[in-house]
């Protein structure tokens, strides 16, 4: 029992030591027909949305421009990924249908740069049995405090 104990824990903590290290992460939907890959190449963060093994969308970068040109994304490195299960359970006002019930996969992706200004965004990914969605969050730091952002690449 003491064996198999210590190996559960040393197979987690394997786990979130190749989560932190890796600059991939995939993220399938519950019932794994949608798959979400992200992936840092070269410095740039990319992702990839596939269906049925089918690619939808096939190496998109990700960025944020600020004004004056600012890039966020040309020489990124992942931190720490955490992933969780989660479900959306809520009754609406009106519509065709007045309870949503909604699992999902979640990740979310802390990116910060490698020089410069070192700022870090976070990209939060959920990933449903139809559809994806994800978005940047933007956590106040040194330094960064206040911004203009002039497009999503």
């Amino acid at each position: 029992m003491i064996m198999k104990k210590a190996m559960l824990v040393f197979f987690l903590l394997g786990t979130i030591a190749s989560l932190h290290a890796q600059n991939k992460v995939r993220i399938a939907s519950p019932d794994k027909n949608i798959i979400f890959m992200f992936a840092v190449t070269a410095g740039q963060a990319e992702y990839s949305v596939s269906y049925k093994n089918k690619t939808v969308v096939d190496n998109s970068g990700l960025g944020l421009t600020f004004i004056n040109n600012d890039f966020f994304g040309g020489d990124i490195k992942p931190g720490h990924i955490t992933l969780a299960d989660g479900i959306d359970d809520y009754l609406l006002p009106e519509g065709k249908a007045s309870k949503v019930y909604d699992k999902y996969k979640e990740a979310t992706i802390p990116m910060q740069e490698r020089t410069g200004k070192r700022r870090v965004v976070y990209l939060k990914v959920r990933v449903f049995n139809d559809g994806v969605g994800f978005r940047y969050e933007l956590p106040e730091q040194k330094d960064w405090n206040n911004y203009i952002l002039t497009d999503e690449n």
